[in-house]
């Protein structure tokens, strides 16, 4: 690998492989890379994190100032560790499929305030979806923890969907969000935001997100609808329904309902229209595929 390198981006590291591979990249200016432990992480042959390896990083990469980092299975503490290292940081994009500890605002709070303060930029994008059953969900806790001064330049939304047969998802992104596409269950939505309510609908900003994939599940819990929002470069949709009686919803009904969740500006643009799944609520059958995407429009328009 050349020492002369400035931006790099790769798709797969161990995190206790990065110090190493950073110190010989002295010219780095922008990383985008996705970290991951060993596979042998919770097996007794595992010998744990090197903590070692990472000190007097800093000197070794002056002039890195842009990270965008994706981490799977892998504790917070070891993030932050390899954080402490860039306090010349600027933009810091993180994405994580875990939400213990990453959650939690004020372990952010700590993070950049004692070791990054350079940065300007900050994202952060968590999607959990699997809980144990003991593992309750307390949205007022997490947002309250998002919910100091230090927060104001950075807004949280926490998103929580719960499903009768017990699967669940949860998303919590700050604005404006910095992913291209997002899951989202149609009904049954629980949100909580650090963002004044009267302000809630109009300062987030969509803009990044050019897919919107809708799931639609068997008898919700609520009829609670998405608030409108404005996705200024949406072109995709895609509806998969996890449905056992294809009668659980009309499909007159889900068309409607969709309309609170779009402006008619937004839909124009849409380009491409998938359907995943091979069970569909009532009426669907009546149209071809492509016919869907017509009366998606009519709905929405008239």
């Amino acid at each position: 690998m050349s020492t002369s390198l400035t931006h790099v981006t790769l798709s797969y590291c161990l995190l206790q492989d990065l110090a190493r591979l950073l110190r010989r990249l002295p010219n780095i200016e922008k990383l985008h890379i996705t970290c991951d432990n060993p596979p042998n992480l919770f097996s007794d042959d595992y010998n744990g994190f090197d903590y070692y390896s990472y000190d007097g990083l800093a000197d070794c990469i002056p002039y890195l100032t842009e990270l965008k980092l994706k981490t799977m299975h892998m504790p917070f503490g070891e993030v932050e560790i390899l954080l402490r290292q860039l306090p010349q940081l600027i933009k810091l994009t993180h994405s994580s499929f875990l939400m213990k500890d990453y959650s939690n605002g004020s372990n952010w709070e700590h993070c950049i305030n004692n070791y990054l303060p350079n940065l300007q930029k900050f994202s952060l994008f968590i999607k959990e979806s699997y809980f144990p059953d003991d593992i309750l969900i307390d949205l007022n806790e997490i947002i309250q923890s998002f919910n100091s001064f230090f927060w104001h330049r950075w807004p949280v939304v926490v998103e929580y969907y719960v499903e009768t047969t017990g699967k669940k998802l949860l998303l919590l992104y700050t604005v404006p969000i910095q992913v291209g596409y997002l899951p989202r269950y149609l009904y049954g939505l629980q949100i909580r935001t650090n963002i004044d309510d009267d302000n809630l609908n109009t300062e987030i900003s969509y803009e990044k997100l050019d897919r919107l994939d809708f799931i639609f599940h068997e008898n919700p819990l609520s009829r609670n609808l998405l608030p409108k929002r404005v996705y200024s470069n949406l072109d995709t949709l895609s509806f998969s329904f996890e449905l056992i009686n294809p009668r659980s919803y009309e499909t007159d009904t889900i068309l409607i309902d969709l309309q609170q969740c779009f402006s008619t500006s937004v839909i124009s643009q849409i380009t491409a229209i998938y359907l995943d799944d091979p069970i569909y609520p009532i009426n669907f059958g009546k149209y071809r595929k492509e016919e869907i995407f017509y009366e998606i429009i009519f709905h929405l328009f008239f």
